[in-house]
């Protein structure tokens, strides 16, 4: 049979917090360096409407990316798609 233990006051929140630690040490590290990374974040903060895509109006949002709008946008819809936004990322404005 198993002995319970009395927890006393901070023991639960103390228990807690190791085990907080313990996930968020465990966790994978997003590296800062990694360009995919990087590319779908601004990516998606670009495209304000979430529909998947970066209009010529969220382009304007950066003007690094508004410059090259109209060499990253290969097939001539007028948005870039992902794929496109990452050779966006490539040309010099």
């Amino acid at each position: 049979m198993l002995k319970q233990t009395k927890l006393q006051f901070g023991q639960p929140l103390a228990l807690a917090v190791l085990a907080a630690t313990a996930v968020y040490m465990a966790a994978p590290k997003a590296n800062a360096a990694d360009p995919s990374l990087t590319e779908a974040k601004t990516f998606a903060a670009l495209d304000i409407n979430q529909d998947g895509f970066i209009d010529k109006k969220e382009a304007g949002i950066s003007p690094s990316v508004a410059k090259v709008f109209d060499s990253a946008d290969t097939d001539r819809d007028g948005r870039l798609s992902p794929p496109e936004y990452a050779k966006a990322s490539s040309l010099k404005p």
